[in-house]
This record gives C-alpha cells, structure tokens and sequence, in this order.
C-alpha cells in the first residue's frame, strides 16, 4: 500500500562504477596555497556613475599573504575613455584607479594589488566604481543606452595564503580536515572493515555536517574501510565501535579513555598513528546512541567552540541538539552577509545583492520587498526616483521625499513570474538630480544614499509537494533538517559507493540548520518494517542491493527480467543492451 507521507529516491546501476574517481588520493605539501573567489555571472553597469560590489570571506585558519583582482572587462566603443575612469576601494579604501583608455580590447584583462592590510577574517567587499562619459552633456551620458560597462563573469579575485599551526583542539574543527582553499576533502572518514548500522550512519551525518559548512559548494568526500591503503596518504577522521577498532586506533586512547566507552563516546586528536605528518580525529563508543551524539556534537557550533582540548567525552544525557529551527518567513540583507551600502553621485547610481532561496518553498502570493534607506536633503524631490528590479523584472517605484529623508522604505510585492525562483537577483536604482545643476555641486555636497542592511525580504511559505527533482533536497530535508531519511546500502558497499552515498548527504547538509533530524544507514539485508515509512535513498545494482530488485515494478524505467539492463518504455528510448547505463528515479515509496 502507497504510503504519501514517504518518498524514494533510488541511484541504481547495471554495473556499478566509481562515482569520485580511483580511490588512489594524491596529497600536495605545498606550504604556499590560493583560493580564487569567482564572479561567475556578468554585470552590467551603465550610466555616468556606477559601480559593483563583489564579497568574499577569509578564514581565520590562514595567514593571507597576497591578493589581487584579476578584472575581465569589456566596455562600449563610444565611451570618452580620456575623461572616464575606473575605481577599485576593498573595505570602502580606494586601493587602485585608472583611465579607460588602457582598455582596449574586448574581455581585456586587469590585475589590480589589493592590500593584505586592508583585509579582514570574516567578510571584505570589492567595489568597482566607474565614471564614464560619452560627451558634454552629463545628463545624456547618464541615459544614453551606448553608456555601458560589462564585468564578465570570469572575473576573480585571488588570495595567496599560507595555513596556520596545526592544533589538534576539537573546537578547532573543520580544520585541519576540511580545507579553505578545497572543494574536496582532502581527509578520509574512515569506517571498520566489518561495519555496523550506527558507524556507518555516523559517518553518513558527519558528511551532511561538511556540507553545512559549505553550503555554497559542492565538495567531494571520500569514505572507506580501514583495510583501505590510502589511510596512509592523508587525515583521518575515524568513526568507530570499541569492539571492532583497529588496534592502532585503540592505541591513540589512554586506558581512562577506553575504560568510559561503555556509555559515553570519546572524541580525541593528534597525529595519525599511520602516518606522522598526518592528522587524526577519533570519534569513539561502544554504545550506539552515544556514537551518533559525538558525531552530532561536531554540528553544534555553540557547543564545539566550547571545546578547548584534544580530546572530550560526551556523556549519555548529554543534549548536543542544535537549537530548534524557527520557520523564518523575513530574511535580511545582514542574513545573507550584505553589510549597509552607500551610494554616493548624481543621475544613477544602484547597488546589487544575490539571495538565495530555497527550491522547495512555495511562496505565498502575499510576499514582498522592502528596502530601507536614508538620503541626502539637497536633491530636487520633484525629479529623484527609486526603482527595484528581482531577476531584471521592475517591481515598483517610487519618488524621493523630503520629509522621509532620514528614515525611508520602498515596499512592494513580489511579483509570480519570479516569485519561487531558487535566486533572486535583486537591483536597486536611484535617478537623483540637483536643482541648480549638477556644474554648481561643490564635493562636499554630493549627494548620497546610503542603503540598510536590515532591509529584508518577506517569505511566508508552504514547503511543497510536488516529488520533482527541480524541488529537491525536498522531501529529504524539510524546514531546514533532515525528514526521517534512511539510505539502503549494498550489502557489501565498496568506497565508492560509501562515498557516492557520503557526497548525498554532503549536498543534502547544504540546507540543513540543525543537528537534529533522524537520519539511518542500513544494508538491504537489514532493511525492515522499521524503515517503512521514512524517506529512502536506495544505491547500488540489483545485484548488490535487493531492495532495487524488489521495488523494479514501481520504477519509472525498469530492468528487464535478467536485470542485465534497463528497458525503454513510451516516454524514455534506450539503445539494445544497454548494460552500463545508471538511473536515478524520485517516486512515492512503495
């Protein structure tokens, strides 16, 4: 019988092959390392004054040592490139200016220094301001359509860093095994050869918890067994039960350590007992609930900071949940890392700001903007205008007040065409004019706009039902934590296909907020009524996974009666013999 509360997802394949690559890792000592933070899409900037924001955040794990902006730029043939210029500032600090007569060429390339000095932990801002003229008459040049400038989306700005100090303290983590500068995880989550239900799921949790910590990347992970060589090549973070450790893991606890595993867990760091220039982090117990709590722990960043040794033990009674998550339906420009924007000049200047949204939301109809705002009084009121765009669409404007200039807000509704988009690119332009001219404006009265951070967005949602992968993480994770998720492994799963199910769960955590969520992992031959009715991730080929075999009569696309492959149906055309082909199905659970 149909149960609509719980939905599958199955990864199955004829012939199972490595999903991350050999499971041979090449480790690089360089000392010296980079991380480059890419623009990614094109921005247009127009007008007589304009400018773009870009961010980008620094970890408190390395010592920056060299930065630059490498500007891929393009701009329009008409520009008076002698009396137009470009401004680079990093932190709101002019660091760099030129004319755009060295711009010659189309996609022409620009390296400009930023100060090491001038950069913070946490996040900076570069802000590319351009004046650009096209002829005497500035108020044509400002709506004159020739008047552009385009940063291409190649555009990066790259940093030189070198890592800090190795310490082994707990609350120091991620560190050393997820790395800044990476997108995979040059560590190994290392599990016994002869597995159990809790220490594979563990594992399974803590890859959903590096997904967290990157949300906006797509990190590869790598899991295995401890017979596995490649223990030797990089960090370790093991994940085990007392009584099927190997004896160099047991050799690292001291006998105080080994003696409490009975009802709590042990977490401890150091160097790697395989190999010294490594490091190691052991997440220990006999007693399965205590297991899965330490791996929590690491989730629970107010408590993991709390953490100052290399070693802790987590008691059974201990609460490591991570505070409940509230239904938020206003999000602020401060949420997603935006500081409060000044806006300084006449005619048009705007500001930029991306905002992610989640896929699985249906957002109400009744979902707005607002923008809040305070502005110079020296403007004429009777000629200076606001606009908002989302995705290039006006939403709305509005007219400059006088009597609102110290305290303003634009809202406006958000319309449906863009409404449950994932992204929201969202614009907002000031036309400000003077009354008297803009020849007579002394510098010192230049007027300005200056732009709050707590100007928000609001969301009120339903989470949707729709089973379309267009919606997924939805229904694994459902109001930001995991929605009684179990996945059925081959009974016999290899690397692969424990990292293949690992990197899952790492995309999965990019939505997850907190700790608490149910999550199993189980092989098909212990796969019971149990697990019914839970939300069900199923890989392997129906030869390793019995569970695929059972369920190949709700499929979309079935195998055929050997299993030795798929077979085409009115919708989807297969060649013969497709042997080595893969599926990957999102159905109601059977």
């Amino acid at each position: 019988m149909k149960k609509f509360c719980s939905y599958l997802i199955v990864m199955m394949m004829v012939l199972f092959f490595a999903f991350i690559g050999s499971t041979k890792t090449v480790y690089a000592e360089e000392k010296l390392k980079f991380k480059n933070f890419k623009y990614n899409t094109d921005k247009k900037l127009s007008g007589v004054y304009s400018e773009d924001i870009f961010s980008f955040n620094l970890d408190e794990s390395v010592n920056a040592k060299e930065a630059y902006l490498n500007l891929i730029c393009t701009q329009s043939d008409i520009i008076d490139k002698s009396n137009s210029s470009l401004t680079v500032l990093l932190n709101g600090n002019p660091v760099f200016s030129m004319k755009l007569d060295k711009i010659k060429n189309y996609k022409s390339n620009i390296k400009v220094k930023l100060p090491i000095e001038n950069i913070v932990y946490g996040c900076n801002e570069v802000k590319i301001s351009i004046y650009s003229r096209i002829s005497d008459n500035i108020f044509n040049d400002d709506i004159n359509s020739g008047n552009w400038f385009l940063i291409h989306g190649e555009s990066f700005i790259h940093i030189d860093f070198e890592e800090k100090k190795t310490s082994f303290n707990i609350n120091n983590f991620p560190n050393p095994f997820l790395k800044w500068d990476s997108e995979s995880l040059k560590s190994i989550i290392m599990i016994p050869d002869k597995f159990k239900k809790s220490e594979v799921s563990a594992a399974m949790i803590l890859a959903s918890n590096f997904g967290s910590i990157k949300k906006y990347e797509n990190i590869s992970l790598k899991v295995c067994t401890e017979s596995d060589e490649g223990k030797n090549n990089g960090d370790i973070i093991y994940i085990g039960r007392l009584d099927d450790s190997p004896k160099e893991i047991l050799g690292f606890l001291n006998e105080y350590e080994i003696k409490e595993l009975g009802e709590t867990a042990v977490i401890k760091s150091g160097r790697s007992p395989y190999n010294e220039n490594k490091s190691i982090m052991i997440i220990i117990s006999n007693d399965d609930e205590c297991l899965i709590k330490a791996v929590r722990l690491l989730a629970n960043k107010d408590l993991l900071r709390q953490v100052n040794s290399s070693s802790y033990i987590v008691s059974k009674n201990m609460n490591v949940d991570s505070k409940g998550v509230k239904k938020e339906d206003i999000v602020t420009l401060k949420d997603f890392g935006y500081s409060s924007i000044t806006l300084k000049g006449m005619l048009k200047q705007q500001a930029n700001f991306s905002i992610s949204n989640a896929k699985n939301k249906n957002i109400s109809e009744n979902a707005m903007i607002a923008v809040k705002c305070r502005y110079s009084k020296n403007i004429d009121f009777e000629k200076s205008i606001m606009t908002v765009y989302i995705n290039d669409i006006p939403i709305g404007s509005k007219k400059l007040s006088l009597t609102l200039a110290d305290n303003d807000i634009f809202e406006a509704a958000i319309p449906k065409e863009v409404r449950n988009m994932g992204y929201y690119e969202i614009r907002v332009v000031f036309d400000i004019n003077v009354k008297d001219g803009y020849y007579t404006i002394k510098p010192e009265q230049t007027p300005w706009v200056y732009i709050l951070n707590d100007s928000y967005l609001y969301l009120p949602y339903t989470n949707t039902k729709d089973l379309v992968f267009e919606n997924y993480t939805n229904p694994f994770v459902v109001n930001n934590e995991f929605n009684k998720l179990t996945l059925v492994l081959s009974d016999n799963p290899n690397s692969e296909e424990l990292s293949c199910a690992a990197n899952i769960m790492a995309y999965l955590g990019h939505d997850i907020l907190a700790n608490t969520g149910k999550v199993n992992a189980v092989k098909s031959s212990e796969f019971n009524k149990d697990y019914y009715n839970d939300n069900l991730i199923v890989i392997g080929t129906p030869y390793s996974n019995k569970i695929i075999r059972e369920m190949n009569k709700y499929f979309y696309i079935k195998y055929n009666n050997t299993f030795s492959s798929f077979v085409s149906n009115d919708k989807v055309k297969l060649l013969d013999g497709t042997s080595t082909a893969s599926s990957i199905q999102l159905l109601d659970s059977p």
